[in-house]
């Protein structure tokens, strides 16, 4: 007796299609913006990614994938997806990206001491303690949108006399000061203006003014209801148990028809086994 099975395309699918969250769940960080100028597509080729990283495989190369479709003749058919590597690397989800990470500043275990010993503790804040990395970054940002070489200058130190600040080992900040046009801006509270609308987030300095703003630019475009169709995903071949049928609403399936119950331990029975095996392997 035949036995027949029917499922939707997706059990096809190589390769696990995301959403904005399931990434950010998956991956502990955020998807790229959308791009606009590109359709939605919701994988990408994890293994690839790595060879073009190791470069093994250039990002130029030209990949054909098998997908499958309704023709105008309301047929199900298997259809060519081309693309570049670096294109079956990328994903362009829709949707826009947050940025709600505060930027916020430590405390700090160094401390002022007077000349008689005593010790009081230090806001890092209020004298504007980061690392010179952080500093060197704010500073060679804005060297580059006015066109000059700025380097992050260290603060002299407590400016009262009789005062020192003390920096325990443990501790790597310092002030360090940019310079601006003939005077000098403390990189932290830079720093603080260039993460107000949250760390990272995209945006560009201003340099118009008396110091230099941070204009935030976070993409709004979100693309969820972008009319071009979804680049698809690729999927396994079809095996000579399998066909095609379009069902209500031109909805694509996968018909598996064995020719008879495959018997225990037949190569029918393996053959099945191997097939929900590899299933299981490409959606983890």
């Amino acid at each position: 007796m035949k036995q027949t099975d029917r499922y939707g395309i997706e059990q096809l699918q190589l390769f696990q299609r995301l959403t904005r969250a399931s990434y950010a769940a998956q991956f502990g960080s955020q998807p790229p913006s959308w791009n606009q100028a590109e359709r939605i597509k919701r994988w990408r080729d994890d293994k690839l990614a790595a060879a073009i990283a190791e470069g093994t495989v250039k990002g130029a190369e030209q990949l054909k994938y098998i997908t499958y479709g309704v023709n105008t003749a309301g047929v199900g058919e298997a259809q060519t997806l081309s693309m570049s590597a670096s294109q079956a690397a990328s994903l362009n989800l829709p949707g826009v990206q947050t940025f709600h990470q505060k930027f916020t500043i430590p405390p700090t275990s160094a401390y002022l001491q007077d000349f008689s010993g005593r010790q009081w503790p230090m806001d890092a804040a209020t004298y504007g303690l980061c690392k010179l990395e952080e500093a060197r970054a704010i500073a060679r940002a804005i060297a580059r949108a006015i066109g000059v070489t700025a380097e992050p200058q260290e603060g002299a130190g407590f400016p009262m006399e009789g005062m020192a600040i003390k920096f325990p080992p443990e501790e790597p900040r310092r002030q360090w000061l940019i310079p601006w046009q003939g005077r000098l801006i403390q990189a932290l509270e830079l720093l603080s203006r260039r993460h107000k609308a949250g760390v990272d987030a995209p945006g560009r300095w201003d340099l118009t003014g008396a110091d230099p703003q941070w204009i935030a630019e976070i993409p709004t475009a979100t693309g969820e209801h972008d009319p071009r169709p979804e680049i698809p995903i690729p999927c396994r071949a079809l095996t000579e148990w399998e066909r095609l049928e379009v069902g209500f609403g031109g909805q694509l399936y996968v018909v598996r028809t064995w020719p008879a119950a495959p018997a225990s331990g037949s190569d029918s029975e393996l053959i099945l086994e191997i097939h929900g095996m590899v299933k299981q392997l490409v959606s983890r």
